[in-house]
């Protein structure tokens, strides 16, 4: 039996020097969080139109019968929220890479104001199918 393998990183955007007012500036300057968020989703559109992962190394997992029941009760998925990703679960869960973002720092809701955020960052987490390399999955595109 072997586990996926882990590869992660902190991906930081900085568009601005310090937070501007978002109603004189909103819509002209990007803001940092919105090129994040375009950023961290960027990935996931590109593996749905290439219908593979570049770079990534997939293994084999045993044909074990896992339902849509099952998958739904042991992850506590919420009604009316669909799986994620293609293949058998036993494949997705145990033999291909799957990346998470795991972590945000920006500005929280309570000290939110009408400000153009300059810097975020997000802890993306990224687990390796057995058999991969981990140093080589973190320089794939």
């Amino acid at each position: 039996m072997s586990l996926r393998g882990l590869a992660d990183c902190v991906v930081e955007v900085a568009t601005l020097d310090h937070g501007l007012h978002s109603g004189l500036w909103g819509g002209v300057v990007p803001d940092a969080l919105s090129v994040l968020v375009r950023l961290l989703a960027t990935p996931a559109r590109r593996r749905r139109q290439r219908r593979g992962r570049r770079g990534l190394h997939e293994g084999t997992a045993a044909d074990v019968d896992y339902s849509p029941e099952r998958v739904r009760e042991e992850a506590g998925l919420l009604d009316g929220v669909s799986e994620i990703g293609s293949g058998s679960v036993p494949q997705r869960l145990w033999a291909k890479p799957a990346i998470t973002v795991i972590g945000i720092d920006t500005t929280s809701i309570d000290k939110s104001s009408n400000t153009l955020i300059p810097r975020a960052r997000a802890k993306v987490s990224m687990r390796v199918a057995p058999g991969g390399d981990a140093r080589r999955a973190s320089g794939a595109r």
